[in-house]
This record gives structure tokens, sequence and C-alpha cells, in this order.
């Protein structure tokens, strides 16, 4: 019984150990992913047939955005229409196998950030549609996408704090469930003890009573004396 209840208790005090295990084994997973899927957007948008637009601003990371960029009154030509086409193309290659990675792992992603990266997106799918039709120059292209990712941003940080607030509340409603956990084991086992050892007693006092005794007696006069052990 006490091997019993043992393994009972080390099974339960386990079970933390081991989803822990799994969640580390879980993010390391979806790290994996993300970098095989920003690996494969970079081979992407290195393609030779769109590298001059990054002298544009056009592929380009909006953090990289000089003042050479906000200040060309230039619009697209017909020669570079055709590799915003291609841009635009390839881009759509990223998004795809971005939305395979993050609706694979939501949850534990958020979907708040799906929500966030698709409007972002398409955002900046307007932008490119404006450039590419000659709407706006490349100075003002530059210029819009960089607020679009200062927004991006802004909205990421906010939703941060959310999520994190979020999980932080979950950590410890799962740290009150697991103590709970093993409050009860612990009483369990300690019932179980008490039952065993009330169990024992009984069984003991049985053999004790059933035990055949002997019975010597003694006689002096009229009186006999009988002593039982």
């Amino acid at each position: 019984m006490k091997f019993y209840m043992f393994i009972i208790m080390l099974i339960l005090s386990g079970c933390v150990t081991t989803n822990n295990k799994d969640a580390e084994n879980r993010h390391n997973e979806i790290m994996a992913s993300k970098k095989a899927t920003e690996d494969y957007c970079n081979k992407l948008f290195e393609s030779p047939t769109i590298k001059p637009l990054s002298k544009l601003g056009v592929n380009i990371n909006a953090s990289k955005l000089t003042l050479k960029h906000f200040t060309n009154k230039n619009k697209p030509t017909e020669k570079e229409k055709e590799m915003l086409l291609e841009y635009s193309n390839l881009r759509s290659l990223c998004r795809q196998k971005e939305n395979i990675h993050y609706k694979k792992y939501s949850p534990p992603i958020d979907p708040s950030y799906i929500i966030l990266w698709e409007s972002s997106h398409f955002d900046d799918d307007v932008l490119l549609i404006k450039l590419y039709g000659g709407d706006i120059s490349y100075g003002e292209y530059a210029t819009e996408l960089k607020k679009n990712f200062f927004k991006f941003n802004t909205k990421r940080q906010e939703l941060n704090e959310i999520v994190r607030s979020r999980n932080i509340a979950a950590r410890q409603n799962a740290q009150r469930i697991a103590l709970e956990q093993r409050r009860i084991s612990a009483q369990i086992f300690n019932n179980t003890m008490k039952i065993q050892n009330e169990n024992n007693r009984v069984m003991m006092r049985s053999i004790f009573q059933n035990t055949s005794r002997t019975t010597n007696c003694s006689v002096m006069g009229s009186f006999i004396n009988c002593n039982s052990y």
C-alpha cells in the first residue's frame, strides 16, 4: 500500500515537470517554424528581379527608410511597375507561408496578433496599389509606409501588455491548481495511511484475541486458583 501511494504521489508531483517540458518543446517547435518562415521570405525578397526596388524604398524594412526615400518625388516607370508587380507576387507567397505558421500555432500564439498582422498587411497593400497606379510618388509611399510601421508597432506593444497580463493571470491560476492538486494528493495519502494503520491495529487485536491460551489451576483446600496465559 505504501509503495502504491508513493507511486501515485510521484506521478502527481511529476505532472508539473512534464507540463514544463512539454511547454519547452512546444516553444522550441514554434521558434524553429518561425525561423524557417523568415528564411523562406528573406530568400524570396533577395530575388535579383526586385533588388532595384530597395533603393526606391519599397523592398526594404520601414525602419531603414531615410530622408532620401521620403523626398523622392518620382513615380514608377513602366519597368519599375513590372518589378512592383513581381514584388507583390513574392510578398503574397511570403504571407501564405506566414499564415500557415501563425494559424498552426494559434494557440499558443494569441489570435489577436494574427488580426493585427492581417490589418497591417491590408494597409501596406493599399499603399502598393496606389504606388503601382501612379497615384502617389515613392516619397509619399515611404512616408505612409513609415506611418503604418509606427502604428503597427504601437498596437503591437499595447497588445503585448494585454497578452502579458493575461498570461500572468493564467500562470497564477495554473500554480493555484497545481498547489491544490498537491494538497489533495497529500490529504489522500494521509487518509490512506490512517486507514491502513487502523486496519493494522484491528488485525493485531484480532490475532491477540484468537490466540490459544494455557490455563494452570492449583488446589488449596477447598479453593481452586486458575491462571490463564
